[in-house]
């Protein structure tokens, strides 16, 4: 999925974008959460990306872009702290934990 299609289906799904990271992520920012789509990201033809809430400093990753609302309810829900990385795929092959289904 390029960056280019990532970016609309952000915007599509109701998040602003943030262009001040330019190729280092693409960002979706609403009032309380985030969306980040890393570069690996990009090139992957089933791309994941990462949902941050701002003031509670957990993440959750995702393998399709939701509407902020859901993403605010899935971070809170299923979310950690970044370090642990919840709902990582990438980490799957290490043997860490797997996704959880939203």
């Amino acid at each position: 999925m390029s960056r280019e299609r990532i970016e609309r289906a952000m915007e599509e799904a109701g998040w602003k974008l943030d262009a001040g990271f330019d190729d280092k992520l693409v960002v979706g920012h609403d009032s309380v959460v985030s969306i980040l789509a890393y570069p690996w990201a990009w090139e992957a033809e089933d791309p994941v990306f990462e949902i941050s809430h701002e003031t509670k400093n957990t993440t959750y990753w995702v393998r399709e872009i939701p509407v902020p609302r859901r993403a605010v309810e899935l971070v809170e829900e299923n979310g950690g702290p970044p370090e642990e990385e919840r709902g990582n795929p990438r980490n799957q092959a290490s043997g860490n934990e797997g996704e959880r289904s939203p």
